[in-house]
């Protein structure tokens, strides 16, 4: 049977309509599954990487806490001869491997805990521009209120166990650089008789998570308990400002303020709000659960200072954007 040639040419226009209907419902189709897949995939990978992110950040602190434990636990049996106390804590301090993240600690006796006769008798070293750990006898002197008064010393003696307190941040005034202290009480016959702390560089992060987000687009930040920004990407914007030549100017603002600067962050500063407030109300059940008759001092910190956090470590918080 033979077709006229314009017969052939509809029947064969026909079919290249259809197969083009049929291949772009196949393209629009396959878009919207991998447009889907997608969708239900990148929340998934953003919290795998926050959580690789806070994995590492705490694999660091640990470091931090071990090495205070260890200056704790030593000056606790130690005899109180500061001799014995200047040659061996130094070396509990340089942990092999992680100078670069420890820049200084020591142990702090209460008033008159170490010798009856003098009033301050801290152990303090600090890192040097060498890698050597010197020793700092400037918090031993009379001048100021002392370093028994001190916003990492206060909380750790009010502390209902003897885990890490970790401090604000803040931006060291001799090195410029960005740290933390892990403060742990030392206790003696359930007496407090003085802290150990260990000073924590903050510097690298930015490569961290730089590193860590790379691969799915999007920035990370991290903050301490005050959401004061420890990481942004936006460095210059969360700064205080001001004089270069004041340390002031290298310290970070928090969240809120960053919100004056830029509304658009807005939402995750209430995120981090809610964070805080889920972190209080837990401490809060717990103490209730856990409530002795022990009397308030009058000198203990103010609850909007230190809010007797049980969870006094950094916090990684991390967000896809565009």
């Amino acid at each position: 049977m033979k077709y006229a040639p314009n017969l052939r040419r509809h029947i064969f226009a026909g079919f290249l309509l259809s197969f083009l209907i049929l291949g772009g419902s196949l393209v629009v189709i396959q878009r919207d599954i991998v447009r889907d897949y997608l969708i239900q995939a990148l929340p998934k990978q953003y919290t795998v990487v926050g959580n690789n992110i806070i994995k590492d950040l705490n694999t660091r602190l640990m470091i931090a806490e071990v090495t205070a434990t260890s200056v704790v636990n030593a000056a606790r049996v130690m005899p109180k001869e500061a001799a014995l106390f200047r040659q061996f804590l130094p070396a509990l301090l340089n942990q092999q491997g992680y100078e670069f993240l420890i820049a200084g600690g020591g142990y702090w006796p209460e008033p008159k805990e170490f010798d009856p006769a003098v009033e301050r008798h801290s152990f303090f070293w600090g890192r040097q521009p060498d890698g050597q750990l010197k020793y700092f006898d400037d918090y031993n002197l009379p001048e100021g209120n002392g370093y028994h008064r001190e916003e990492w010393y206060v909380p750790a003696r009010y502390g209902t166990d003897r885990k890490c307190y970790w401090s604000r941040s803040y931006v060291d005034p001799y090195s410029g650089q960005p740290m933390v202290t892990c403060t742990i009480p030392s206790l003696v016959g359930g007496k407090f008789v003085g802290v150990s702390t260990v000073d924590f560089k903050l510097e690298g992060l930015g490569e961290l998570m730089e590193a860590a987000i790379g691969g799915v687009g999007g920035y990370g930040f991290i903050v301490d308990r005050n959401n004061k920004f420890i990481y942004h990407p936006d460095e210059a914007g969360t700064l205080q400002g001001g004089n270069p030549e004041d340390p002031a100017a290298k310290e970070k603002i928090d969240a809120a303020v960053y919100v004056e600067r830029v509304p658009e962050f807005a939402a995750y500063r209430d995120v981090l709000d809610g964070i805080n407030k889920d972190i209080v109300q837990q401490y809060e059940t717990q103490k209730d659960r856990n409530r002795t008759d022990r009397a308030q001092l009058p000198d203990q910190p103010r609850r909007s200072e230190s809010d007797f956090r049980s969870s006094c470590r950094l916090r990684g918080h991390q967000r896809g954007g565009g």
